[in-house]
């Protein structure tokens, strides 16, 4: 059969033809293109190795200036950062020394609170026991003042009565001059200020009589003079011319110039009188004296009680305010010092902080 002419095979025959070894156009291109994009591969492949590699001087220089910048600059950073730990370091040396003394001082003001209210216990049972103690004084003095006043009003009535007693005898006996009661004497012995019966009052007692005395007899010679001369002025010597007319005269003279006795018997019944009233009423001016004297003292102890009950309730008030602004020291110096120890505790706790991150810091560069 002539092979230029085409025809169709079937079956076996069309598999033989698809073995066959003849190499299409299509298997050529093939390889071409591979080759050709394996050099375009190489080509840039070259280019771009020489653009990274072919100017290695001056990106090294360039690379090591960029480090020594970066060095330097880690250098600084670095030693102000040392600059400041060694800051915080001081910084927490002093907060801790600041919190330690924060610290005593509380402590030191919590014994001083413990001192305050141990003194300020003290001081009340003392302010207690001056007052139980000046009111048992008072009472003790009130007492004692009233049963003065009670015993100078007993013995101011009794001596009324012997003085009443006194009186009615001198005057149911004037002739007989009658001596104070035993009573009075008994008074004037159990008197318990027996200053006033001393030898001043006697001696100036006898010189008070003496002076009387010694009045009443110039009294009775002016009364004895003026009886003479109303005597020679009523009866004068021209008239007598006798010698019995001037016994007469003289007997008349005689008889009248001294007193009669009942005038000397009244006059001493009256000095008698005189003398025991001056007596009786020195009794009752020395017994008024005592009185006095013993209410003058009640008094002036009732007065220094009172004044020195003044002066515990001033002194307990004063104790009381001290004791009072003590504890508002106390409380506000309490507060403050507590308020810096807080604060004192934050700067710490930052301080603290600020030395747990360096480390992180450090450990990062």
């Amino acid at each position: 059969m002539d092979s230029s002419y085409a025809m169709a095979k079937f079956g076996l025959e069309s598999k033989d033809m698809l073995r066959s070894n003849q190499k299409s156009c299509w298997y050529y291109l093939k390889y071409f293109f591979l080759f050709t994009s394996l050099i375009q591969f190489l080509i840039i492949l070259g280019l771009v190795l020489f653009m990274i590699y072919g100017n290695t001087n001056e990106g090294i220089e360039a690379r090591v200036k960029t480090l020594e910048s970066l060095n330097q600059k880690q250098m600084i950073e670095y030693k102000g950062l040392l600059m400041e730990y060694g800051k915080l370091n001081m910084k927490f040396n002093a907060t801790a020394k600041e919190k330690d003394a924060c610290r005593f001082e509380l402590l030191d003001r919590k014994g001083k609170m413990e001192n305050l209210t141990t003194i300020n216990s003290l001081l009340n049972r003392l302010i207690k026991d001056k007052d139980r103690a000046c009111e048992m004084n008072l009472s003790v003095v009130m007492k004692r003042f009233q049963g003065d006043i009670k015993t100078s009003e007993d013995d101011k009535k009794r001596l009324e009565i012997d003085l009443v007693a006194c009186r009615a005898a001198c005057r149911n006996s004037p002739d007989n001059p009658v001596c104070p009661p035993p009573s009075v004497q008994e008074k004037c012995i159990i008197l318990p200020n027996r200053r006033l019966c001393s030898s001043y009052e006697i001696e100036k007692f006898t010189s008070t009589c003496l002076s009387i005395d010694e009045k009443f007899s110039v009294e009775l010679q002016r009364l004895r003079s003026n009886f003479e001369l109303a005597i020679a002025r009523n009866v004068p010597s021209t008239i007598v011319t006798t010698y019995e007319s001037r016994v007469q005269l003289d007997n008349i003279l005689h008889s009248c110039r001294p007193l009669p006795a009942e005038v000397a018997n009244y006059i001493n019944t009256s000095l008698d009188n005189i003398k025991h009233k001056i007596v009786t009423n020195i009794e009752l001016m020395s017994s008024k004296a005592e009185t006095e004297t013993a209410l003058n003292r009640c008094l002036e102890d009732f007065r220094n009680v009172m004044s020195l009950q003044t002066t515990c309730t001033k002194e307990k008030d004063e104790l009381r305010k001290d004791i009072e602004r003590f504890r508002l020291t106390a409380d506000s110096e309490l507060n403050r010092s507590n308020k810096q120890l807080l604060a004192k505790m934050e700067e710490l706790d930052k301080c603290k902080k600020q030395l747990e991150q360096q480390p992180r810091l450090f450990s990062h560069s």
